[in-house]
C-alpha cells in the first residue's frame, strides 16, 4: 500500500502537470462577453456574445492543434436557455487543451443554467406572482444565490407516519389527526419521506390521493429503493407543493397548469432581487458519442457555473447537474465556482444519455481548487459500472476543493462520491454541512456478484478482479458537520471496496442525530489501509465501524469525548468481518473500546501497541466471550491481544482544543506511534476562494473596460519609456513572446523601471521567459508605490527556491509560491484594480493577496542584486488594462 500511495502521488503530480499550460504554445485566443455579438471576430475589442459561438469557431481549427486554444470569458452573466454541449469535435488535439477561462476576477464570468424572473406583481399579503408559462416546469428556485424551497408543511422538522397501509406498505400510509392541513389542489403535491424509520435516505414521491376520513395518503408509485423498507410507523415525512402551504419567506409554489409561480421573497422589494429559476438539467454537458470516442482535453478555469434543475426521478443517476461529463478523458474543472444545483455539482455518470443507455467511460479527470456550494445531491459524483472487468471510471483526481451545503434534496448524496471508481484520489478537500456523507466510496460486493460475469466464472481467487472500486486514495481531507439529518452512516464511508487507502484525514463534529460513525468501513470493505486519521466530535455512537476482511487500522487518533464506542464490528446478512488488524492507535476517553455487535473469534487477527485510555478506569470490550473487561480481552486465545498496549494517558498537548500532538513524555512514542501532522490537511495555499461566502449571489454589474491597454511595452523600439536603475538594458531577439524582441537582464546587476503618471490602479501582466535549469539568479518583476515604499514582486529567487517561483508582498522576505518553475513563457499578473488590495498570479494561479499595496506608480524589471549572477531569462509584453491614474 505504501507503493500504491507513492504511485498515486506521482499520478497527482502528473494530473496537475498535464493541465498546466504555462509552457504550452497558444494557437488561438478568443474572447466572449455578454455585451458582445456573435457576428464579431471574437477579439478583445470585438468579442463574441455566446460560449456556443466560441465553441463552434474552435471546432473549425482544432483538428490538428499546434498550441492551446484559449477562450477568455469576460465578467458578466451568460444565461442559458439550453445546455451548452461539448462533444469529441470540441476536443483538444495533439496533446493541447481547449481552455475556457475567466478573463477577469475569478468567478466573475457566470454561466447560469436558468433565467432571471421579472414581472412580479403582488398576489396577497407577502406573496408575489409572475407568469412563467405552462411549458416550463422546475423544482428549484434561487434568490440572491440562496436556495428557496417548495412550499411545505410543516415548515421545519417532520411529521411521523402513524402506520403503513398493510395492503400496499410502500405506496400508502396513514397519518395522525391534525397533521395534514386542508388542501384543495393536490396535483403538484409530494411527500418527502425517510422510509423504514431508520433514516438512511429519503424519497420524494407524488401524492395522488388524500382520504381525510381515514387519514390515508396514497402515492403515485411504490418507493424506488427496496433497501429502505416500507412506509412504516415512525418514518419522518413532510408534504410539499400546494398553494395553501405557502406561508414562509423563501417558499415558492409553481402552478404548472396555470403557468404562475407564487413566491414569498426573503428580501423586501422583490423586483430588486436576483431570483433565478432553472431552465436546464445540465448547464454544461461534455458528451462523447461513445465510450471509445471520447471528448478530450478541455479545461474550464476560473468560471462560475450555477443553477440546474432535476426532478427527483432523475436524481441518483448522475446524469443531471451543473457540469455532467460522459465518455470523456482529460477534462479539467479548476479554480471555479459550482453553485446552486438541484442535483449534482460535477458528475461523471455510469451511463450515457441515449434512450437505451450505454456504459460511459471517464478517465484522467481533474477537479481542482473549486468552490462547490448549495447542491441538491453530491458535490462531486463519479459513478462507474459494478461487477465488471472493464473498469469505466479511472484515474480521477478530486483535490483542493471546498464543498459545502450538500444533499439538500436527495440525501443519498455526498460531498465527494466515488462508486465503482478505480485508482482515483480525493485529497486536500474541505467538506462541511452535508445532510449525509462527507465522502463515500463504494465498490462491487463479491457477496452479491453473479456466478458468471462477462463470460468468466467468479471464484474465490478472482472475485476481486470484478470489483472496479479498488486502489482509491482518500487523504488529507478536512470533513466536518456532515450526517446532519441522516444516521447509521459515516463521515467517510466505504462499502464493497478493495485496497482503498484512507490516510491523514481530519474528521470532526458530525451530526448528533441517531447512530453516527466517524469512519465507516461498511459491508465487504476488504484489505483497506486506514492510517494517521484523527476523529473527534462523533456523537452518540461509534468512531470506527469496521465490517470487512483484512483491514489495517494503524496509527490513528480517536477522541471519544461524547462518543459511545471506539470501534464496532459486526456481521450483517452473512457478509464477513474477518482478520482485521489494529496497531498503534490511540483510543481516548471511551468506556467501550471494542464493541462486538456480533462475535466471532477471527474478527480481529491482531491488536497491539494501542492506547485504551479511560479517565474513569472502566474499559469495556463488549460482547467478547466471558467478562467484557479489558483485562479479560488480553487473556483471550492464550494472551493473543494487546500485550504491548497501554491504558495510560497519551499526553496530548491540548485535547480540549483538539491539539493531538503528543508531548515528548507520551508513552505512545516509545511504542512506535508516529506523530500526525495536521498542517497539511484541508485546502492548499493556492486555493483562491478563501472568502467563499462573499457576494456569491448578486448579479454582476459589468463596466466594460477600454479594449486598448493604457500602457504597453514590447521592447520592439528600444527602452525610451524606461529608466535604468542598474546596468545597461539589452534588447534580445533570442526569445520573444510576440513579435521579435524582448528585454534580457544579462548583467550581474541589471534593472529597468517605468514611471507612471500618477497613482495607478489596474491589471498589469508581464510575460517572463524562464530557463528552469538555471539555479543561480535573482530576477523579478516588481510594482512599487514610492509614496508608501511598498512593493509586490514575482520572479525567480534561487536562494529562496530553485524549483518554484518566488514572491514578496511584505518588503521583508521572499516566499515560495505553489507554482513550479518550467522552461518557457509565463504570465506574471498584478491585479490592483479593486483599490483595496493587490493580487499576484502566475499563469492564472493566485499565489498571494496583500492589502499593504493598493496602487502603484512604478514598474521594475530585472536583477537588482549585485551578486555576480546572471540569468538566461527574458521579459516581454508588459501590458496594463482597466486602469485609471490619480494625479494632483
Amino acid at each position: 500500500m505504501v507503493k500504491l500511495t507513492i504511485l498515486l502521488g506521482f499520478l497527482a503530480i502528473a494530473w496537475l502537470c498535464s493541465t498546466t499550460t504555462s509552457h504550452a504554445a497558444t494557437q488561438a485566443t478568443y474572447y466572449v462577453s455578454p455585451t458582445g455579438n456573435d457576428s464579431n471576430p471574437g477579439t478583445l475589442a470585438q468579442p463574441f456574445k455566446t460560449i456556443a459561438k466560441a465553441r463552434n469557431v474552435v471546432r473549425t481549427i482544432n483538428s490538428s492543434m499546434t498550441g492551446d486554444i484559449i477562450v477568455n470569458l469576460r465578467a458578466g452573466d451568460y444565461f442559458q436557455s439550453s445546455t451548452i454541449e461539448f462533444n469529441e469535435s470540441d476536443s483538444g488535439t495533439n496533446g493541447y487543451q481547449v481552455i475556457y477561462r475567466n478573463y477577469d476576477a475569478p468567478g466573475s464570468a457566470r454561466i447560469i443554467g436558468g433565467e432571471k424572473l421579472t414581472g412580479w406583481t403582488l398576489d396577497s399579503g407577502n406573496i408575489y406572482k409572475t407568469y412563467v408559462g405552462t411549458s416550463w416546469s422546475f423544482d428549484a428556485l434561487f434568490e440572491n444565490g440562496e436556495s428557496s424551497r417548495i412550499a411545505r408543511h410543516p415548515n421545519t422538522g417532520y411529521k411521523k407516519i402513524k402506520e403503513a397501509d398493510s395492503s400496499q406498505p410502500k405506496k400508502a400510509f396513514y397519518y395522525f389527526a391534525g397533521d395534514i392541513p386542508s388542501i384543495s389542489d393536490i396535483s403538484n403535491l409530494q411527500v418527502y419521506v425517510w422510509p423504514g424509520a431508520h433514516n438512511w435516505a429519503n424519497e420524494i414521491l407524488p401524492i395522488t390521493a388524500i382520504n381525510t376520513t381515514t387519514r390515508k395518503i396514497t402515492l403515485s408509485q411504490n418507493q424506488r429503493w427496496d433497501y429502505l423498507d416500507t412506509l412504516k410507523k415512525g418514518s419522518r415525512y413532510f408534504i410539499q407543493g400546494a398553494r395553501e402551504l405557502l406561508d414562509q419567506p423563501g417558499e415558492f409554489y409553481l402552478d404548472k397548469a396555470a403557468g404562475y409561480l407564487y413566491y414569498y421573497p426573503v428580501n423586501a422589494n422583490i423586483n430588486s432581487q436576483e431570483i433565478i429559476a432553472p431552465r436546464v438539467s445540465r448547464t454544461i454537458l461534455l458528451n462523447g458519442s461513445s465510450n471509445t470516442n471520447r471528448v478530450k482535453n478541455i479545461t474550464f478555469d476560473g468560471v462560475t457555473v450555477m443553477v440546474s434543475n432535476s426532478t427527483y426521478a432523475e436524481m441518483n443517476s448522475g446524469r443531471t447537474g451543473n457540469i455532467v461529463i460522459i465518455n470523456a478523458e482529460n477534462i479539467t474543472v479548476k479554480n471555479s465556482r459550482i453553485l446552486n444545483s438541484a442535483s449534482n455539482g460535477i458528475s461523471y455518470p455510469s451511463m450515457d444519455l441515449q434512450s437505451t443507455p450505454v456504459k460511459s467511460r471517464g478517465m484522467n479527470g481533474l477537479i481542482y481548487g473549486n468552490y462547490i456550494h448549495n447542491i441538491g445531491e453530491s458535490g462531486v459524483k463519479i459513478y462507474g459500472i459494478a461487477n465488471t472487468l472493464n473498469y469505466m471510471q479511472t484515474d480521477h483526481l478530486v483535490s483542493n476543493n471546498e464543498v459545502s451545503d450538500i444533499a439538500r434534496i436527495s440525501t443519498n448524496g455526498a460531498g465527494i462520491q466515488f462508486s465503482n471508481t478505480t485508482a482515483s484520489e480525493a485529497s486536500y478537500n474541505k467538506i462541511t454541512n452535508a445532510t449525509h456523507y462527507g465522502i463515500e466510496v463504494k465498490g462491487s460486493k463479491w457477496t452479491q456478484m453473479p456466478n458468471v460475469i462477462e463470460g468468466v466464472t467468479v471464484t474465490t481467487a478472482n472475485r476481486y478482479n470484478f470489483n472496479p472500486g479498488r486502489y482509491n486514495v482518500i487523504q488529507f481531507n478536512d470533513v466536518s458537520k456532515v450526517n446532519m439529518d441522516a444516521q447509521d452512516t459515516g463521515m467517510i464511508k466505504t462499502g464493497g471496496v478493495y485496497k482503498t487507502t484512507i490516510h491523514n484525514n481530519l474528521l470532526h463534529d458530525s451530526g448528533s442525530f441517531g447512530a453516527q460513525k466517524g469512519l465507516y468501513l461498511d459491508d465487504v470493505s476488504d484489505y483497506n489501509t486506514v492510517t494517521n486519521n484523527i476523529v473527534y466530535g462523533t456523537k452518540l455512537n461509534t468512531t470506527y465501524n469496521v465490517k470487512g476482511t483484512g483491514n489495517l487500522i494503524q496509527n490513528n487518533i480517536a477522541d471519544g469525548t461524547g462518543g459511545a464506542a471506539a470501534v464496532s464490528m459486526n456481521v450483517i446478512s452473512g457478509q464477513p468481518t474477518l482478520n482485521n488488524t489494529f496497531l498503534n492507535n490511540i483510543f481516548y476517553k471511551y468506556k467501550v473500546f471494542y464493541n462486538f455487535l456480533s462475535w466471532s473469534a477471527n474478527m480481529v487477527s491482531s491488536s497491539n501497541y494501542n492506547t485504551f485510555y479511560s479517565p474513569s478506569g472502566t474499559r469495556t470490550m463488549n460482547n467478547i466471550p466471558g467478562s467484557d473487561t479489558y483485562a479479560h480481552w488480553k487473556q483471550l486465545f492464550s494472551n493473543k491481544y494487546d500485550q504491548n498496549s497501554t491504558t495510560a494517558d497519551p499526553q496530548f498537548v491540548n485535547a480540549a482544543a483538539h491539539n493531538y500532538t503528543l508531548q515528548p513524555t507520551s508513552p505512545m512514542l516509545a511504542k512506535g506511534f508516529n506523530q500526525i501532522d495536521t498542517s497539511a490537511i484541508g485546502l492548499k495555499s493556492d486555493y483562491i476562494y478563501a472568502d467563499s461566502m462573499a457576494d456569491l449571489s448578486l448579479e454582476t454589474s459589468v463596466v466594460e473596460p477600454d479594449p486598448e491597454p493604457a500602457f504597453y511595452e514590447g521592447f520592439e523600439n528600444g527602452f525610451g519609456e524606461w529608466q535604468t536603475l542598474y546596468g545597461t538594458p539589452t534588447a534580445s531577439t533570442t526569445q520573444a513572446h510576440t513579435d521579435v524582441t524582448s528585454f534580457i537582464p544579462d548583467e550581474g546587476q541589471d534593472e529597468i523601471y517605468h514611471v507612471m503618471d500618477g497613482e495607478t490602479f489596474g491589471v498589469l501582466t508581464i510575460w517572463f521567459y524562464d530557463n528552469a535549469s538555471d539555479t543561480s539568479m535573482k530576477t523579478r518583476a516588481r510594482i512599487t508605490d514610492t509614496w508608501t515604499d511598498e512593493n509586490a514582486m514575482i520572479g525567480v529567487v534561487t536562494y529562496n527556491s530553485t524549483t518554484k517561483y518566488s514572491y514578496m508582498v511584505d518588503n521583508l522576505l521572499f516566499k515560495t509560491s505553489s507554482v513550479n518553475r518550467t522552461t518557457g513563457w509565463h504570465e506574471f499578473k498584478f491585479d490592483v484594480s479593486s483599490g483595496i488590495d493587490c493580487k499576484l498570479y502566475i499563469d492564472g494561479t493566485l499565489i498571494a493577496t496583500t492589502d499593504v499595496l493598493t496602487s502603484f506608480n512604478q514598474i521594475h524589471l530585472g536583477d537588482n542584486a549585485d551578486d555576480g549572477n546572471t540569468g538566461n531569462v527574458y521579459f516581454d509584453d508588459v501590458t496594463l488594462y482597466d486602469t485609471f491614474e490619480l494625479t494632483d
